[in-house]
């Protein structure tokens, strides 16, 4: 019994000649240099081998062996050389795809077949259907996090062995607003209602009452900091400050 791939071994091989008009028999045991074979010794074995007999010939007689068996052997398990990267994205960004890079040396297919999964782990997700490319590009659509692998498949015959790539974790953040809310603090007067920037400006800039002080302005800090204006550009949610003198600092 072989399994493919291996040499064809005669090593103990023997027939029993017997010669016409006697009761003679010779017993001719390989290696024997008069003796031929229909696959020779040492032939690399195939599947296609299986269920084979080899045809003896000696002194123009000839001897049929019982029938080889040959076994398909395991397919090689492949080797991921290239894993897929982590990466971070906003909602609507063009996701750069997933790539894994594998080989066998058996010959065998390499089938892939990507997973997502909500657990850092590459066992227990969820197959992504029409993903059986060696890369894939991840959604964008909606925020949160999500972790992609992929299995990869070698088929050689009915034998089959995988490999298994490590985890990448997509981040998709929200989207960055294109206008912004800014809320104003009295600092100790009234409290305007927020505005919601136009062009990423304010259009007016409300006042903060506050008894026995004269208003000054907004600013981004408390005490000190820049002022507000209607030309002040924002790029960020934003909380502004009144700025206030007292009416005995203006006598």
């Amino acid at each position: 019994i072989y399994t493919e791939g291996e040499a064809l071994d005669l090593s103990g091989l023997k027939i029993t000649a017997s010669f016409t008009g006697t009761t003679e028999t010779k017993e001719i045991a390989y290696p024997n240099t008069d003796m031929s074979f229909s696959i020779n010794n040492g032939t690399q074995l195939t599947t296609a081998h299986n269920g084979q007999t080899i045809t003896v010939t000696w002194n123009n007689q000839t001897a049929v062996t019982a029938a080889l068996t040959v076994n398909a052997a395991d397919a090689e398990t492949p080797n991921i050389t290239d894993h897929p990267d982590n990466a971070g994205y906003t909602v609507g960004d063009t996701a750069t795809h997933l790539s894994v890079t594998a080989s066998v040396s058996d010959g065998g297919n390499l089938f892939f077949q990507w997973y997502s999964n909500t657990a850092n782990n590459n066992t227990s997700g969820t197959k992504i259907d029409g993903a059986t490319g060696s890369t894939y590009t991840p959604p964008t659509t909606a925020e949160g996090t999500t972790y992609y692998y992929c299995v990869v498949t070698n088929t050689k015959g009915q034998k089959s062995a995988t490999a298994v790539s490590n985890t990448a974790e997509i981040k998709v953040s929200p989207a960055a607003p294109t206008e912004y809310t800014i809320t104003f603090d009295g600092n100790g007067g009234t409290n305007p209602a927020a505005q919601t920037t136009t062009g990423k400006k304010l259009t007016s800039l409300p006042t903060s009452n506050r008894s026995d002080y004269s208003f000054n302005g907004w600013y981004t800090a408390t005490t000190g900091g820049d002022k507000i204006t209607l030309d002040t550009v924002f790029s960020t949610n934003m909380t502004v400050y009144a700025q206030s003198v007292s009416y005995t600092h203006l006598t």
